[in-house]
């Protein structure tokens, strides 16, 4: 039983990062810039919005979370990070640039993550391990995320 709940624990934990969140943060004014916005201030401004956005969402997600229930809401949340990466990909490599379409992706992105997968990677696995061994399996979880991220951000700013 133990390992089941580690592997749901730890599972999560490292999806939570293997979506491409953080790599998306760190690209996030170059993304903007290329979509065709060169003025500072409205990139500026944007960023503020989505910062702002992502942060009103936590307390959204989690009301949905008790709800909806944590795997509709997971999947959700997965399924819209793909839908709007796919756009702004296809924005992107067609060459049309359209800064709004651009926009309206990472707006999308961001509301998805903020809404499970954000959240859910530390509801979760707190939730599902038993309390005898809930500190070792979360500090597993955290070490997992966290290891996930470097090797992404040493993988993608290289």
């Amino acid at each position: 039983a133990i390992k089941r709940m580690l592997t749901v624990a730890v599972g999560v934990a490292a999806a939570q990062q293997l979506c491409g969140i953080d790599p998306v943060l760190y690209f996030l004014l170059f993304i903007i810039q290329q979509a065709g916005i060169k003025d500072k201030s409205s990139q500026f401004g944007f960023m503020v919005c989505l910062g702002f956005l992502k942060l009103i969402l936590i307390p959204v997600a989690g009301r949905l979370f008790d709800r909806s229930g944590r795997r509709p809401l997971m999947l959700a949340s997965c399924v819209g990070m793909v839908i709007s990466l796919v756009c702004l990909s296809v924005n992107f490599f067609t060459g049309v640039r359209d800064p709004v379409v651009a926009m309206i992706a990472l707006t999308g992105y961001m509301c998805a993550f903020s809404t499970g997968m954000g959240p859910g990677a530390w509801l979760i696995p707190s939730e599902v391990m038993a309390t005898t061994v809930r500190a070792k399996g979360m500090s597993l979880a955290t070490v997992v995320n966290r290891g996930a991220a470097t090797i992404l951000a040493s993988s993608v700013l290289s």
